[in-house]
């Protein structure tokens, strides 16, 4: 599924909260390894849809609420 239709899945199977999965797992495709995950938070914001956002290989539990886009750090930001 596009971001987009996994967003929407997640609504019509009355998640209350998504979390997008394998974004950043394989380098095969043509589009920054960012984009797909953007698009996902892009759509989310827009329809006021609750999700969150893991660090690759991040643990969390269901009380967890705070997920920084961690993506978008630089190597100048650490």
């Amino acid at each position: 599924m596009f971001p987009e239709e996994s967003l929407q899945a997640g609504i019509d199977a009355g998640v209350k909260t998504m979390m997008p999965v394998h974004w950043g797992a394989f380098a095969l495709a043509l589009h920054h390894w960012q984009d797909p995950v953007e698009r996902f938070v892009a759509e989310a914001e827009k329809r006021n849809s609750n999700f969150i956002t893991t660090r690759l290989g991040e643990i969390v539990s269901n009380t967890s609420s705070s997920f920084p886009k961690w993506w978008m750090k630089t190597e100048s930001d650490n």
